[in-house]
C-alpha cells in the first residue's frame, strides 16, 4: 500500500507542469488615449508669418517685374503719374469732364497692368485694351492728328467704356490679390478688388458724355468753348480713382518695405530673416536663401495641425487599437507538487490605433518592447489521471519596456527652423502590469490576459501646444507553445 502511494506521487510529480521555455503568440484589441492642450499661440505666429509671406511675394512679383524690360516698374510708375496729374484738376467744362473721364479709364488700366496675374487676360483682349489706352493717352496729350477730345468725345468715351467692360467681363486675376495696397478688404480678381472704382469711371464716362452733348446742344456754333461744369457726383468718382492710382504708386514705389521690415520685427524668433529684403532706386531683391527657409518655415506652420485650433485647456479622445504580440522566455515551478511558478520572458507588441477629434484624427503604429517577470499560480496542476494532464491558474505580473509611436501627423507636426524648439518625442520607457488565465497542456496552451501600460508617452511640445498618447489597455488572447 506505501508503496502504491509513493508512486502515484512520483507520477503526479513527472506529469505535473514541466518547467522549460515557453513562447507564445496573439491576437490583441483595446484601446488608447489621446491628450491634447493648446495655447493657440501656434496660430499666432502661423498667422503672421502667412501675412509676412503675402507681403514677400508681392514684392518678390515686383522684383521680377522691375527685370522685364518690357513693363518696367519705373515705366509703369512714370505712366501712373501722368494720369494722376491729369486727375488733380476738377473739371469746370464739358471738355475737362471728358478728359478726366478718359484719364480715369487709362489709369485704371495702367493699374490692372501694373499687377495682372500671368494667363488671367487673353492675349487678344489684352493687345485690345492696350491699344486703346495707348490711343486715349495720345489723345490726351495731343499727340493724335486725328482725333480731339473737342470733336471726337463721343467715339473716345465709347473707347474708354470698352476698357472698362472688357476688363469687367473679363476679370482678371490680380497678383497678391488681397487688396490690401488699395485698403481694400477684399481678394481675387479685378471685379472683387476695382468693382466698385469700374462702376465710378462708368459713371463719369455716362456723365461726360452727356455734359459734351449738352454743351453742342447750348452753343452749336463753339461746342469747344468752355462752360460750367458742377457734378458732386462726377468729383466724389474721380477722387476715388485718384486715391487707387496714388496707392498704386507707392506700392509699387516699395514702400510697403516699411511694412515689410515692421512685420517682421512682430514675428516671433524671425531674427534670421531681417535680411530677406532690400532696395536700390526701383531694383529690387531677396535673399534667395533667406526667402526659401522662410517659405519652408511659412509652410510648415500652415501644416500643423494645431493651427486652426484655438485655446484648449484640456482635451482627452480615445479610440480603438488592435494588433499582434510574441513572447519567449522561461517558466520554472516550485514546491513538491509544483502548485506556484516563475516566468521571465522578453515580449514584443505591434499594435495599430486610430483616433478621432474635432481638430484632427490620427493613426498610429504603437511598439512596445521589453522583458516582463509573472508569478503563475495553478489551481489545477495535471497529475496521473489521464483525464487531467492539464493545468489551469492564473499568472499576473509587470514588465518594463520601450514604447515607441508612430504618428501620421508627424510630418506635419515639425518645424525645421532652428530657431524654434519643435519636440517630438516617439520613444519613452514604459511601465506595464500583466495579468490573467492560462490553460497549460504538456506542450500546446492558451492564455487570456490584459496588459496595461502606465506611462504617456509626450508625444509633441511646441509654443504651448502638448500631445500625448497612451496604450490604456490590451486584452489578448495567445497560443503557447512550452519544452
Amino acid at each position: 500500500m506505501k508503496k502504491t502511494i509513493l508512486l502515484s506521487l512520483m507520477a503526479s510529480s513527472l506529469l505535473a507542469e514541466n518547467d522549460g521555455v515557453f513562447m507564445s503568440v496573439g491576437y490583441q484589441i483595446g484601446e488608447a488615449v489621446q491628450q491634447v492642450k493648446n495655447t493657440g499661440e501656434i496660430q499666432k505666429v502661423s498667422n503672421a508669418y502667412e501675412n509676412l509671406n503675402n507681403l514677400l511675394t508681392r514684392y518678390n512679383e515686383l522684383k521680377q517685374t522691375a527685370s522685364n524690360t518690357n513693363s518696367s516698374t519705373a515705366q509703369a510708375i512714370n505712366n501712373l503719374k501722368e494720369s494722376a496729374s491729369r486727375l488733380k484738376t476738377t473739371p469746370n467744362s464739358a471738355n475737362q469732364a471728358v478728359s478726366s473721364a478718359l484719364s480715369s479709364a487709362v489709369a485704371m488700366w495702367q493699374v490692372i497692368a501694373s499687377n495682372l496675374a500671368s494667363g488671367t487676360l487673353l492675349t487678344s483682349e489684352y493687345n485690345k485694351i492696350n491699344a486703346i489706352s495707348q490711343l486715349l493717352q495720345n489723345t490726351l496729350e495731343n499727340k493724335n492728328n486725328e482725333l480731339t477730345i473737342g470733336n471726337d468725345y463721343e467715339h473716345l468715351l465709347t473707347q474708354a467704356s470698352t476698357i472698362i467692360n472688357t476688363l469687367q467681363s473679363q476679370c482678371p486675376g490680380i497678383d497678391g490679390g488681397n487688396g490690401k495696397p488699395w485698403g481694400i478688404n477684399a481678394s481675387g480678381n479685378a471685379c472683387n478688388i476695382f468693382g466698385s472704382t469700374f462702376n465710378a469711371i462708368t459713371s463719369m464716362i455716362d456723365s461726360a458724355k452727356k455734359a459734351a452733348a449738352d454743351a453742342r446742344r447750348t452753343d452749336p456754333e463753339n461746342p469747344n468753348q468752355p462752360s460750367a461744369f458742377n457734378n458732386a457726383d462726377f468729383n466724389k468718382n474721380l477722387n476715388q480713382v485718384s486715391s487707387v492710382i496714388n496707392d498704386t504708386i507707392s506700392y509699387l514705389k516699395g514702400d510697403n518695405l516699411a511694412t515689410i521690415y515692421n512685420t517682421l520685427q512682430k514675428t516671433p524668433d524671425s531674427k534670421g530673416f531681417q535680411s530677406l529684403v532690400s532696395r536700390s532706386s526701383y531694383s529690387y531683391s531677396i535673399n534667395e536663401t533667406q526667402y526659401s527657409e522662410f517659405q519652408t518655415t511659412t509652410k510648415e506652420f500652415g501644416h500643423n495641425p494645431f493651427r486652426s485650433v484655438g485655446l484648449i485647456n484640456s482635451q482627452i479622445n480615445n479610440g480603438a487599437m488592435n494588433g499582434v504580440g510574441v513572447q519567449l522566455g522561461y517558466k520554472q515551478f516550485f514546491g513538491k507538487n509544483k502548485f506556484f511558478g516563475i516566468r521571465y520572458y522578453a515580449f514584443f507588441d505591434y499594435n495599430h490605433a486610430y483616433i478621432k477629434s474635432n481638430f484632427f484624427n490620427s493613426a498610429s503604429n504603437v511598439f512596445t518592447y521589453g522583458a516582463g517577470s509573472d508569478l503563475l499560480l495553478n489551481f489545477i496542476n495535471g497529475g496521473s489521471d489521464k483525464n487531467r494532464k492539464v493545468s489551469f491558474g492564473i499568472f499576473g505580473g509587470i514588465a518594463l519596456a520601450g514604447t515607441t509611436w508612430l504618428n501620421n501627423q508627424s510630418a506635419n507636426l515639425k518645424i525645421t527652423n532652428s530657431a524654434y524648439s519643435a519636440k517630438i518625442n516617439n520613444t519613452n520607457f514604459q511601465f506595464l502590469f500583466n495579468t490573467g488565465l492560462r490553460l497549460q497542456g504538456i506542450h500546446h496552451g492558451v492564455e487570456l490576459g490584459v496588459k496595461i501600460p502606465t506611462i504617456n508617452t509626450n508625444y509633441y511640445s511646441f509654443m504651448g501646444a502638448k500631445l500625448a498618447y497612451r496604450r490604456l489597455y490590451s486584452v489578448y488572447f495567445n497560443y503557447v507553445l512550452a519544452y
